[in-house]
């Protein structure tokens, strides 16, 4: 690790929003990793893949830090490798004298198509034998199950997968994609995620699919529990449709920035963070959701109704910028955390007849709201004391004739 002098001074907020792999703050703090064997160079800045191409910051070159570099670092730790003096371009790298072309890289581990490479080292699928590569799965044909590359990470939808279809002979690989007697479980495109469909899974562990940002569809029609973190990061994907789910764990959906219909109308509960980040989704509507942890919907920007008919517990920071919600309907609504509802400027009207708490900072920003009906509140924030006010008398004048 190399950490310039003035460090402390170089504040992360200085920089939010115009972030750049090679600015003061990404290079204040910069790693050269470099395998013991040779081969292998890469030198990674603090943003941790917040900028493109994070782990090849001065293009891998030490000689673009301190000319001589090097060959300072090749003599001292007594390995080899190689430089190039013109740097690739974003999603290339060069390992053991090769250029690979990868679409990400996971804790030193790069992922191209059909191929990954691992301390120094490049593999190649073997397609011959039916195997196949998906994101950071393999499918080994040989066993008909799913491997994790990388043992280190948490995501558990090589587990969950082989729990319903691991060892079924009817497995097999047509055209890329992973199939089932005909049908297609597994949709790849260049070894990336783009359908899902598992009609026999049940239940997702903890951080299953936690980032398949390329993931477009995703039906899995028996699925009745979602652990935590689940789907974390699937920014590519427009729909989900789960009839038979009841409960979700934090953290699922928390960045799902496409999606556009979500369905699942047996959902009863749903955990802190859920769907943080939907801008483009328009309809909520859930029967039977209950409860709702807290910063569900947080940012719904482009959401307008939301209807959840028995939902009785909203947590702090739901609905938190639904700027563009124009129907709210919770009838059952008993209690509400801090900063619900917080910039609510498209609402007209908010009824709730049995709502009895409210947190602090709901309904905050309301330039539109001219119906504010909450007759059991036990306590109405200040800055909706109004609305709850009884009319003010206008006494009698005599009128002279």
């Amino acid at each position: 690790h190399a950490v310039k002098k003035d460090v402390d001074t170089i504040k992360r907020e200085e920089f939010n929003g115009k972030e750049e792999r090679e600015d003061d703050y990404g290079t204040s703090v910069i790693s050269i990793q470099m395998l013991k064997t040779g081969g292998f160079i890469s030198i990674k800045n603090r943003y941790n893949h917040t900028v493109s191409n994070c782990d090849n910051t001065f293009g891998s070159n030490p000689d673009n830090i301190i000319d001589g570099l090097s060959s300072a670092l090749k003599d001292h730790f007594n390995v080899d490798f190689s430089v190039n003096k013109s740097e690739l371009p974003a999603g290339f790298t060069v390992i053991d004298n090769q250029v690979l072309k990868y679409r990400q890289e996971i804790n030193n581990i790069y992922y191209g198509d059909q191929r990954w490479a691992k301390d120094g080292e490049i593999h190649a699928v073997d397609r011959s034998a039916g195997d196949v590569l998906f994101d950071g799965f393999l499918f080994d044909n040989k066993s008909k199950t799913l491997k994790k590359i990388d043992s280190a990470i948490a995501d558990s939808f090589a587990d969950d997968f082989n729990r319903c279809y691991g060892g079924n002979r009817g497995l097999s690989v047509q055209n890329g994609n992973l199939t089932l007697n005909g049908d297609v479980l597994i949709g790849v495109e260049e070894s990336q995620i783009k359908t899902i469909y598992l009609p026999d899974l049940t239940i997702m562990s903890d951080y299953c699919l936690y980032n398949t940002n390329t993931l477009t569809k995703f039906e899995v029609p028996a699925l009745t529990a979602m652990g935590d973190h689940c789907l974390y990061f699937a920014n590519s994907l427009t729909q989900f449709e789960a009839p038979a789910l009841t409960t979700m764990g934090k953290n699922c959906f928390r960045y799902t920035d496409k999606l556009t219909n979500f369905e699942a109308p047996a959902l009863i509960t749903m955990d802190d963070y859920c769907l943080f980040s939907v801008p483009v989704l328009k309809q909520f509507k859930l029967p039977s959701l209950t409860t709702m942890g807290n910063e569900c919907l947080f940012s719904a920007y482009r959401l307008t109704n939301f209807e959840a008919p028995v939902l009785t517990t909203m947590g702090s920071g739901c609905l938190y910028d639904a700027f563009s919600l124009t129907n709210f309907e919770a009838p059952a609504l008993t209690a509400m955390g801090d900063h619900c509802l917080y910039r609510v400027s498209a609402l007209r009207q908010f009824e709730a007849p049995v709502l009895t708490t409210m947190g602090n900072g709901c309904l905050f920003y309301r330039e539109g709201l001219i119906k504010f009906e909450t007759p059991l509140l036990e306590s109405t924030p200040s800055h909706l004391k109004h609305f709850n006010s009884p009319p003010k008398r206008v006494g009698k004048k005599n009128i002279a004739f």
